[in-house]
């Protein structure tokens, strides 16, 4: 499984886009601008999309997916959401004001998109890809992702201020995780604003990670970075040297 980052901010300017990752030619995690980063060919090879949850950064280039070819298309474009995320996205995005209510256009026989419900903790297959969605407290209904690559496992967690304890017992059982991502949004002085807007900051990032820290070669990254805290936020997750952090970045890619 190849997964290319082709956004991770927590904000948007010129060189930062928000939360989207490329896996294999047609499947997104998240669609957020990073989706603006593929070429027409590769944009119109998307089919499956999964969402993480409904804020608009990391669902707002679905408006823009959908309608990529719809003079050839021979099936939807397939959006894998908590329901609670797929209501708020009728309702609220694609509601026939802000866009079109996609879900419901048919094109030469074939609905411009269809929503898939996921449950926590239950399997994904998406051809010969495979998924498990993991629930986190954000401010809204959201789950994480567990991508079940070949030789190992990563755990993606864009925006969460924690994660239960079933999810740290589930990601332990496994031993193939290799890679856990998860959000360092703000600056430790910022923990205020952190806890109301249901985000993290290092030292909380960091201390989400200890639970996994014996699994045998796991690496943590840290993503969804506000941009104008950049290098404040780097900063103060180098100060960890017991334990160390590595910074997603736009264009990584992973081989699992």
């Amino acid at each position: 499984m190849k997964v290319e980052v082709l956004g991770c901010s927590g904000g948007l300017c010129k060189g930062h886009d928000t939360t989207c990752l490329r896996i294999n030619d047609s499947i997104l995690l998240d669609a957020g601008t990073g989706a603006g980063n593929l070429a027409i060919p590769e944009a119109v090879k998307i089919r499956d999309i999964l969402i993480s949850h409904s804020h608009l950064d990391h669902v707002s280039s679905i408006c823009f997916l959908s309608d990529q070819d719809i003079e050839t298309r021979s099936q939807p474009t397939r959006i894998y959401c908590l329901p609670e995320t797929s209501n708020a996205l009728t309702s609220d995005l694609v509601n026939g004001q802000l866009w079109p209510e996609i879900e419901k256009v048919v094109i030469n026989g074939v609905n411009m998109v269809e929503f898939v419900p996921v449950k926590p903790f239950e399997r994904i297959v998406i051809g010969d890809c495979e998924f498990t969605p993991l629930p986190v407290e954000h401010a809204v209904p959201t789950v994480g992702y567990c991508l079940h690559g070949e030789e190992a496992d990563m755990v993606f967690i864009s925006d969460m201020i924690s994660a239960p304890q079933e999810v740290y017992d589930w990601i332990l059982s496994r031993k193939r995780v290799k890679y856990f991502i998860t959000e360092a949004a703000f600056p430790n002085r910022l923990v205020k604003i952190a806890h109301i807007s249901k985000h993290m900051t290092p030292e909380m990032m960091i201390e989400s990670c200890r639970p996994l820290v014996d699994l045998p070669g796991i690496e943590f990254y840290a993503t969804h970075i506000k941009p104008i805290y950049v290098k404040e936020v780097v900063d103060e997750l180098a100060e960890s040297a017991d334990l160390p952090v590595k910074i997603l970045k736009q264009g990584d890619c992973f081989e699992i």
